[in-house]
């Protein structure tokens, strides 16, 4: 390495090295299409929401993860949404190239967005404008930070980018619209947009109304063509231009007519080959594609050269060079990409088809993304992989265009063959000077493949034969099966052919059958408690014995409960095995100890707690339980698995005699009840209280209960006692009442008695009319109770009158001022106040027969008025009634 390492730093001085990019891997265009070419080969992508007619722009990071794509008027992030500041940027839906993206020289977050805006948009500020995305913005998911700068407003929709010669600063080249023929070309550097551009006035002069296509600059940076239909009447203008482009100092020169108008009309758009030697040009209402083998030199021989290489009735609007080196063709309204396969060949030999990609649905339009053509002339050694030992692998980079190459080794060949492992790598130099480099990894490896020595199959089983392990790229077994594995039941010669990396190995194995001795331990048993079991595996052709606790006799004997197995084996190696689980009849029997039980109970003997198989009771009786109802002696044999117990159990009976303490009853307050027990024999007594005897005297209510025990036998009895009080009678208070109005006194009690009122009445209810006294008595079985009321009858429509003046003059005539009314009137309130004209009170009264004399504070009151108040309330209401009013009180 070190005889070249001169070479390479001097090569590092003079241009920047450009290391292979994925920038123009993610394409979305047209009616929500799109496609990848991150697997190599473009894969459909449905996910886009762009929907454009013409022009569009996408970026993908240096490992081909998508950045954001525009149609030039909006920005859509990596998630398909639209980026902060993403709207209103000033390209359009029928704009040709309505944007391009470039990244900004030395920054690796920021990307201009040039866009341009449909020729006919007058409007201000639709020209040539850029953008610019800062991707270290929102999460890495992008942000416009400058939107819509006018770079040049008078600009065509025609926009592409070239690199400079010192292969890091970008030309922006667009051209003027109007009756001229200049270029601009305006330089993107570290610092940012140049803003004065360079100008270059040469080829055709874009006059006419409709004039719209695509500005294409070749892979290497020295040509551009211009595409120029037009659609109006027939003229002898040109539609296709060829140009040198200078990309040290932005000159465009040497235009060269293509096509006119008579010849293709609608020209639309075109693209370079890889090796830069061939132009492919399309119409959007064509569905032919020109090849022009531009490398003649000569105008005459490049036009002489054209030849029609598309196929198919669809309109073929839009070429674009891959990262496949392969050229791809929009078909409008159609949902298949065509492809130029091997674009570097001529005439049929680029092998153009017409349905070439899928776009899963989705359709294309007019237009597809516009990239900066240095993104496409990279070289590409392929994938990193691993050779067989002794294969080789042949490198080939060239139809790029290229002047020179430099590989790892210091060969300078296009071509290059691995015959060793190791990091491969090429530098290839453009003509416009820039190396451009591509490395990859080549392991080498040698493939053994074993199936193991030859073996013998035991009957019932089976064997894995297992190659998982062995890291292949195919498997090929004897009976054509292609797993990594293989199961083999029956005997025969297996055999199997692994590939690698074009490695090969194969093996075979002899598998014979074999018939494995069977071992019987029998059924699954159980013995009786302190019993032993053998266990005899013995049986023909069995070489070797190993039981479950690894000794090795034929028999083994068992002394506990548990799971015990035998593995035997044959000469041949062959296995079986046999298990028995033992376990142990534990038959426990307990009837309990012998008892007493009283007179008219019962005792039930339940044996079934010992799961026996068959039960014998002293009577013959078969069941599981007895029930026991005469003194005597019981016993029960249990048989379980031909295991036998027994138990015995006496039983005498005790007698308690029969009494009873009487019907729950009722006694009045101040009385008694003896309650007795009346049994023959020596017996034991306890009340509730806890007191003895066979008598209890009760006063008061509750329950009470005795228990009568002989030998541990009880009787006991209970009886319920409540307390009959004296009744309670209240015929309520005094009360009056209007005339014509009556009341019902109500003497009724919660218990069986009778009534005597004082007018010899015997009802519970007595209906009162008239004024007088009252009187009721109340007999129960307990005693009398008695009661009376007062109950008087007064004329409630009481007539009152109010003088209006009085004379106190002692003569015995209307001497006092006080309320007149008729006889018997009642009052159950009343209350008449007088005031002077200061609003001092000089008289007061609640009696209805005192009235005011003329006197204040002992002193005659002076002649005038004097206001009254009246309050009253009759026994018949509950209203207070007011009169007010002035009375005098004349001398």
């Amino acid at each position: 390495m070190q005889r070249f390492g001169f070479l390479v730093l001097l090569q590092l001085l003079i241009c920047p090295e450009l290391t292979a990019q994925k920038q123009g891997n993610i394409w979305y265009f047209g009616r929500n299409a799109g496609v990848s070419f991150n697997s190599g080969a473009p894969v459909a992508l449905t996910d886009g929401v762009i929907n454009q007619s013409e022009g569009c722009a996408s970026i993908a990071d240096e490992n081909g993860q998508l950045l954001f794509y525009t149609d030039g008027s909006q920005v859509w992030n990596r998630n398909h949404a639209v980026m902060p500041n993403g709207s209103g940027l000033r390209g359009q839906n029928i704009s040709a190239q309505s944007a391009i993206v470039v990244p900004m020289p030395q920054n690796k977050n920021l990307y201009y967005v040039f866009t341009i805006g449909d020729w006919t948009n007058t409007s201000a500020g639709y020209g040539l404008n850029y953008s610019v995305v800062d991707m270290s913005r929102n999460n890495g998911l992008g942000d416009v930070t400058i939107k819509n700068s006018l770079l040049f407003e008078n600009a065509r929709e025609q926009v592409t980018a070239v690199h400079h010669s010192n292969c890091q600063d970008v030309w922006i080249i667009t051209h003027e619209k109007g009756n001229n023929n200049r270029f601009h070309a305006f330089l993107l550097t570290a610092a940012g947009i140049t803003p004065t551009a360079v100008t270059s006035a040469v080829g055709m002069t874009y006059h006419g109304g409709n004039r719209y296509g695509y500005l294409k600059a070749s892979h290497d940076g020295k040509k551009l063509c211009s595409t120029l239909g037009y659609a109006n009447t027939p003229t002898t203008s040109p539609t296709v231009e060829l140009y040198d482009f200078d990309n040290l100092t932005g000159q465009v020169s040497n235009a060269v007519t293509l096509a006119l108008h008579n010849a293709i009309r609608d020209a639309y758009a075109s693209e370079f080959s890889p090796d830069n030697t061939k132009l492919y040009v399309v119409a959007f209402s064509g569905s032919f594609i020109y090849q022009y083998d531009v490398s003649l030199g000569s105008a005459a021989a490049i036009l002489a050269s054209r030849q029609s290489v598309g196929t198919g009735t669809s309109i073929k609007a839009c070429v674009q060079l891959g990262p496949d080196k392969k050229i791809y063709v929009s078909r409008s309204a159609n949902g298949y990409l065509g492809v130029i396969n091997n674009p570097n060949n001529a005439g049929a030999l680029c092998n153009y088809v017409d349905n070439g990609v899928y776009l899963g649905g989705r359709n294309g339009a007019l237009g597809l993304p516009n990239f900066n053509a240095l993104y496409f002339s990279y070289p590409d050694l392929g994938p990193d992989s691993t050779l067989c030992i002794g294969n080789t692998l042949p490198l080939d980079v060239s139809g790029l265009g290229s002047t020179s190459y430099l590989w790892q080794d210091g060969s300078t060949s296009p071509a290059f063959t691995v015959t060793q492992p190791g990091w491969h790598w090429v530098e290839v130099t453009s003509t416009s000077g820039c190396r451009k480099r591509d490395s990859v990894n080549i392991q080498y490896t040698s493939l053994q493949v074993s199936l193991g020595n030859d073996t013998v199959l035991c009957d019932g089983n089976n064997l894995l034969l297992d190659l998982a392990s062995v890291s292949a790229d195919s498997y090929l077994w004897q009976d054509g099966t292609t797993g990594s594995s293989y199961t083999v039941s029956l005997p025969g010669t297996y055999s199997v052919q692994v590939k690698k990396g074009g490695c090969n190995a194969t093996d075979n194995i002899l598998v014979s059958t074999g018939v494995s001795p069977t071992p019987d331990l029998g059924k699954d048993t159980a013995i009786c408690n302190g019993a032993s079991l053998q266990l005899d595996a013995t049986a023909a052709g069995i070489q070797t014995y190993t039981w479950q606790d690894g000794s090795i006799q034929p028999t083994f004997t068992i002394n506990q409960t548990g799971q015990y197995w035998v593995e035997v084996a044959d000469p041949a190696g062959c296995r079986k095995r046999d298990t028995i689980n033992v376990s142990y009849t534990n038959l426990s029997l307990e009837l309990g100890n012998d008892t007493t039980l009283c007179n008219g109970s019962y005792l039930l003997l339940n044996a079934a707690s010992s799961a026996g198989d068959s039960y014998l009771w002293q009577d013959g009786t078969l069941q599981p339980s007895y029930t026991i109802t005469q003194p005597g002696k019981y016993w029960v044999e249990i048989n379980k698995s031909n295991c036998t117990t027994a138990d015995t159990i006496n039983v005498v009976y005790s007698f308690v005699p029969t009494f009873s303490l009487g019907n729950d009853t009722t006694i009045c307050n101040g009385t008694a009840l003896p309650l007795n027990v009346l049994v023959t024999g020596s017996h034991q007594y306890t009340w509730q209280d806890g007191s003895a005897g066979n008598t209890y005297t009760v006063s008061q209510p509750g329950q009470y209960w005795v228990q009568v025990a002989n030998n541990g036998c009880v009787r006991a009895d209970t009886i319920q006692v409540s307390l009959k009080a004296l009744p309670t009678v209240e015929l309520g208070r005094d009360t009056a009442l209007c005339d014509g109005a009556s009341i019902i006194l109500n003497a009724s009690v919660a218990m069986p008695a009778s009534w005597q009122w004082q007018d010899g009445a015997v009802m519970p209810t007595y209906n009162v009319t008239r004024s007088g006294k009252y009187r009721v008595e109340v007999a129960s079985t307990c005693g009398i109770v008695a009661d009376s009321v007062l109950v008087q009858f007064y004329n409630c429509d009481c007539q009152i009158k109010l003088p209006n003046a009085f004379t106190p003059d002692g003569n015995g005539r209307n001497d006092q001022f006080k309320p007149v009314m008729e006889a018997g009137c009642r009052f159950s309130e009343y209350r008449l106040t007088i005031f002077n004209r200061w609003g001092e009170k000089v008289f007061e009264s609640t009696n209805p027969a005192t009235g005011w004399n003329g006197l204040y504070k002992y002193e005659r009151a002076m002649a005038g008025g004097y206001a009254y108040m009246l309050q009253y309330r009759t026994p018949d209401r509950n209203v207070v009634e007011k009169r007010s009013g002035v009375v005098m009180l004349l001398r």
